[in-house]
């Protein structure tokens, strides 16, 4: 049963709970602590939370839950990067990397959250809250120059798993997590959810198997992957290392064929 009413102080309590609960595990799937198994389980409380919330009270707790992921995953490096290559105060790098999370992050778990509370209760809600969480990582990855970094599939690292991307880019990785992170709230309502979600964990499982065979089939193997990484202060020495940059990709034929990436 969602929860009776989110005006009562102990169930506020129990949501902003849970909301938080929700952006630690998120926290959790990111260095330094690459907890990628999290990934399964984050948006549970969260989704816990917002059943049965007012769409203003499901904002708040997407929103909440947004904010502690964020600024736990990406606080640190974001006040790092400000203090160090911007030269800001320390009070000034912290409200960077605030306002930085909450332009780029906490607004689209806030839609999220709204929009899982507006679906309570619906037939197939296992289904769309999925598809409403890629849809809030699509907006936050292409809206306002778009921020593409840490999007839950990004936390899976399990090569026969992510074969799927192929297909469908992260996203696809994205809503299968969502899918499973949903189907343990349904538990209460029935077996069906975690059947569907079961099956279809095994389907992508199984397209991993089928496309690494067919790779190892028409290859040796491996393919070879050069990274080009360019790290340099803020000034204008970035054109001469982007000019060592493109030497440094033009070099990789000493790899055979290379895929050169940069990072």
């Amino acid at each position: 049963m969602p929860f009776a009413s989110a005006s009562s102080p102990p169930q506020s309590w129990l949501r902003g709970g849970l909301a938080i609960a929700s952006g630690l595990l998120l926290a959790g799937l990111y260095p330094p602590f690459n907890l990628a198994f999290f990934g399964w389980i984050a948006l549970t409380p969260l989704i816990l939370a917002v059943d049965g919330a007012r769409s203003r009270t499901g904002f708040f707790l997407g929103w909440l839950s947004g904010t502690v992921g964020s600024l736990a995953a990406t606080g640190y490096w974001i006040f790092r990067a400000a203090h160090d290559y911007f030269q800001l105060s320390q009070a000034g790098a912290a409200g960077f990397a605030v306002a930085v999370t909450q332009l780029f992050v906490s607004g689209y778990f806030g839609l999220f959250g709204l929009t899982a509370a507006l679906v309570s209760g619906r037939r197939l809600r296992v289904l769309l809250i999925p598809a409403l969480f890629v849809a809030s990582e699509y907006a936050r990855a292409r809206l306002l120059s778009g921020c593409p970094w840490e999007l839950l599939g990004h936390s899976q690292h399990a090569v026969t798993l992510v074969q799927i991307c192929d297909l469908t880019g992260v996203y696809g990785l994205s809503f299968l997590l969502a899918l499973v992170a949903t189907a343990a709230t349904e538990l209460r309502r029935g077996y069906a959810p975690a059947l569907a979600a079961g099956l279809t964990l095994l389907a992508v499982l199984l397209y991993g198997e089928w496309r690494l065979d067919d790779l190892a089939h028409h290859t040796d193997g491996s393919i070879n992957v050069v990274l080009v990484q360019g790290i340099f202060p803020m000034t204008a020495a970035a054109v001469r290392s982007c000019s060592r940059n493109s030497s440094t990709t033009t070099s990789t034929s000493a790899f055979g064929r290379a895929l050169p990436i940069p990072i």
